[in-house]
């Protein structure tokens, strides 16, 4: 009977690490404007129990000063392993800020225009 018990226990560990790997990858991407990018500033952003705190606000004009032409987030197989060892008590996230130009003015939202 040890030996069936030892074998149980194996496969249920086996099981539980396997549901615990299927943590998805994920890649988002906003294109906030249809034009091409001037540079690439990238980050960790750093989240707390699964996901649900995060560690402060972001400041997309702060880094990109004439605005964004795309936003990429993506957890990493690096961020998904730090997910996975910290059991989901720390969640960082990879985000890649796509900025527009500084020779071109950003276009307007249309929440801003409505409020001149």
């Amino acid at each position: 009977m040890p030996r069936r018990r030892l074998l149980v226990c194996t496969r249920t560990v086996a099981v539980c690490l396997g549901l615990l790997m299927l943590q998805a990858c994920h890649t988002l991407r906003f294109e906030i404007e249809g034009s091409n990018h001037d540079k690439v500033v990238e980050e960790t952003n750093w989240f707390y129990l699964f996901g649900w705190f995060p560690t402060r606000e972001i400041d997309v004009a702060g880094k990109c000063p004439k605005g964004a032409a795309a936003i990429k987030e993506q957890t990493t197989f690096g961020d998904g392993f730090i997910d996975f060892i910290s059991l989901g008590v720390v969640s960082p996230r990879s985000i890649w800020y796509y900025c527009l130009p500084e020779t071109r003015k950003a276009a307007a939202l249309p929440a801003q225009e409505a409020a001149k």
